[in-house]
């Protein structure tokens, strides 16, 4: 599958297809770290067809569903508003957003002991203001990574959220290890992008399932999660 996945990606009719849909440049579709994405799908662990399609925004969220069937919900389940893909991670009800924050804290205290400080620090901030504005574009005058946040805004942040991450965000970590004195400091930071991305994916796969628990599971199951694995495949 994952072969199939970079054939499909390296072909010219989906170049054509990327550069149209997010207004992307030859340059700024090379600046995507693509190797990096192909190993976080081969070593991706949790739900492969939720991820899927929460990488390219096909999940069925209301706004999708309804537009086939409309008998079923029309809002998200979990906070009665506008359901679109990026919803996922931006629905303000306290279940998800709860979750949420535990699971980015977990994440952060885990890369702070391996990345460039100022990196982790753009990266926390550019996403906590993603979560709370879809739209955002992020100013980074003056900042000592001015040239890598700007070049992510080129890229998107959405898509930073979902499967694509400018590769010098992996490039500064390589600097990093290489002034720690690693060994092997390209392929070190290489495994730090793959780790970021499953991360990302990771959480957004947790939050996905609790939000068909929502909409599928009744409360007084004792397992909840586990019953709504199978809606989580959806």
């Amino acid at each position: 599958m994952i072969h199939q996945l970079r054939d499909l990606v390296m072909s010219q009719e989906y170049v054509t297809w990327m550069h149209q849909k997010f207004s992307w440049s030859e340059g700024t579709f090379r600046d995507i770290a693509w190797s990096a994405f192909y190993k976080a799908m081969d070593k991706f662990q949790g739900h492969q067809n939720s991820i899927r399609k929460y990488i390219h925004g096909w999940l069925p969220v209301a706004e999708v569903v309804k537009c086939y069937n409309e008998h079923e919900i029309t809002k998200c389940p979990c906070c009665n508003g506008r359901e679109r893909q990026d919803h996922v991670l931006q629905c303000p009800s306290q279940k998800l957003t709860q979750k949420q924050e535990e699971r980015f804290d977990e994440l952060w205290q885990k890369l702070e002991k391996t990345t460039d400080p100022i990196l982790l620090e753009a990266m926390k901030k550019h996403i906590k203001r993603w979560i709370q504005n879809p739209q955002y574009m992020a100013m980074a005058r003056g900042s000592a990574l001015q040239s890598v946040v700007l070049a992510q805004n080129r890229i998107g942040w959405t898509n930073f959220l979902h499967r694509h991450i400018f590769s010098q965000f992996i490039k500064n970590q390589q600097d990093l290890y290489t002034q720690q004195g690693k060994n092997t400091p390209d392929l070190l930071a290489f495994e730090w992008g793959v780790h970021f991305i499953k991360s990302i994916w990771g959480i957004a796969d947790e939050i996905w399932t609790l939000r068909c628990q929502q909409l599928h599971v009744p409360e007084e199951l004792a397992d909840p999660v586990e019953h709504c694995k199978t809606f989580a495949r959806l």
